[in-house]
C-alpha cells in the first residue's frame, strides 16, 4: 500500500501578542519561550518585549517541530538551565507537556483573554503517582499488551521486538490499530498491562480510559526510573 501524501500548511493567528506589565515583573530572569504553531509567527516580537523588560530568552527546538520555539503536545523533554518557562497560547495540553521532566514553573500567557497564571503542579503530581502504580504493576504482570499505531510520525514497529528482549519473562501480544479504541481494549481480559508505542501523552494522559494500567514503552526501554 502506498502510504497517504501529507501535506502540512502553516496557518496563524490574526491578533498581535502584548504581554502586560504586571506579568514581565513577575517573570524571573532567565527563561524559556514557548508557543504553539499558530503564534509561531509572533515569537520575534514576543522575545523582544521579554528583553527589552530585562530577560535572557531561551528559544529550544523541540523534537518534530519545523522552528525554534514551538512546541507540541508530545515534545516532552528536559530543558536548559532557565528560571522559568513561558508559555504563550491556549489550553492545559501544550504546557503540561513542559511540567513532566523540569522541575521549574511555567507561565502561562492567553493572547485572546489577555490573562496569565502559572500552571498548577498538583495535576501532574497526580499523573506521575499514576505512572509509579503502573510501573509496578507492569514489573509483576506477565500477559502485556502492547499498542502499536499505523499513523504517520507516531509508528514504531519495532519496540515490541525491544521489549521482549528486555523483559523476556513477559509474555508481549501485539495489537495493531490506527486510532485506539479505549472502549474495546476492556474486550481483551487476559492483558494485565498495555504499553503505549505511540503518542507519549497516550501513556501519561489517557490512564483514567481504560481498565487497566497503560505506560509508555519508552520508559520502559530507557529504564524504570527514566521518568
Amino acid at each position: 500500500m502506498k502510504p497517504m501524501r501529507v501535506e502540512h500548511v502553516h496557518v496563524y493567528r490574526i491578533a498581535d501578542v502584548t504581554l502586560p506589565q504586571d506579568l514581565l515583573d513577575a517573570l524571573p530572569e532567565h527563561i524559556a519561550l514557548f508557543t504553539p504553531a499558530q503564534w509561531v509567527d509572533k515569537l520575534p516580537s514576543i522575545k523582544q518585549q521579554l528583553e527589552d523588560a530585562g530577560k535572557r530568552v531561551e528559544l529550544y527546538r523541540a523534537r518534530h517541530t519545523s522552528s525554534p520555539g514551538q512546541i507540541l503536545g508530545c515534545s516532552i523533554q528536559t530543558w536548559g538551565d532557565v528560571d522559568a518557562f513561558l508559555y504563550v497560547g491556549e489550553g492545559e495540553f501544550h504546557p503540561k507537556a513542559l511540567l513532566f521532566k523540569n522541575a521549574q514553573p511555567v507561565y502561562r500567557y492567553e493572547p485572546l483573554l489577555e490573562t496569565w497564571d502559572i500552571f498548577p503542579k498538583e495535576e501532574i503530581e497526580k499523573i506521575m503517582r499514576q505512572h509509579k502504580g503502573a510501573l509496578l504493576k507492569f514489573l509483576h504482570a506477565h500477559t502485556i499488551g502492547v499498542l502499536t499505531t499505523t499513523k504517520s510520525g507516531q509508528k514504531d514497529g519495532k519496540a515490541i521486538e525491544h521489549l521482549r528482549e528486555k523483559y523476556p519473562d513477559k509474555d508481549f501480544v501485539h495489537f495493531l490499530v490506527n486510532t485506539v479504541d479505549w472502549e474495546g481494549l476492556n474486550d481483551f481480559p487476559f492483558v494485565q498491562v498495555w504499553v503505549n508505542t505511540g503518542c507519549p501523552r497516550i501513556g501519561l494522559d489517557d490512564y483514567n480510559k481504560v481498565d487497566k494500567p497503560i505506560l509508555n514503552a519508552e520508559h520502559l526501554l530507557e529504564g524504570i526510573h527514566s521518568f
